[in-house]
C-alpha cells in the first residue's frame, strides 16, 4: 500500500492495521489464520481507496501465503474529528 500510495501521492497519515492471530488447537501449533483491520485516514476518495484495497489484496506477502494461511482484511475510514 505504501508503494501505491506514494506513486499516487495518497496520504497515508494516520492509517493504522491491526492483526490478530489464531492458532492451531490440535497437532503442530502453527499460524491458522490472519486477520487484519485497516483504518484508511479520513479524507481519501472513493477512487483512492478502492486503490489501496487493490494494492493490499495483490501483496506479495498476502500471496504467498495464501493457500497455507487463511486471512481476513477488514476495512475502514475514519471520519474526520470535529474541531
Amino acid at each position: 500500500m505504501g508503494i501505491v500510495a506514494e506513486r499516487h501521492t495518497i496520504p497515508l497519515q494516520g492509517c493504522t492495521a491491526r492483526v490478530e492471530k489464531t492458532m492451531t488447537s490440535g497437532g503442530v501449533r502453527q499460524i491458522e489464520r490472519l486477520t487484519v483491520w485497516v483504518s484508511l485516514p479520513a479524507g481519501l476518495g472513493d477512487d483512492q481507496i478502492r486503490l489501496l484495497q487493490r494494492a493490499a489484496e495483490g501483496c506479495p506477502v498476502k500471496r504467498s501465503l495464501e493457500g497455507s494461511v487463511a486471512m481476513d482484511l477488514h476495512w475502514e475510514t475514519l471520519r474526520p474529528t470535529a474541531g
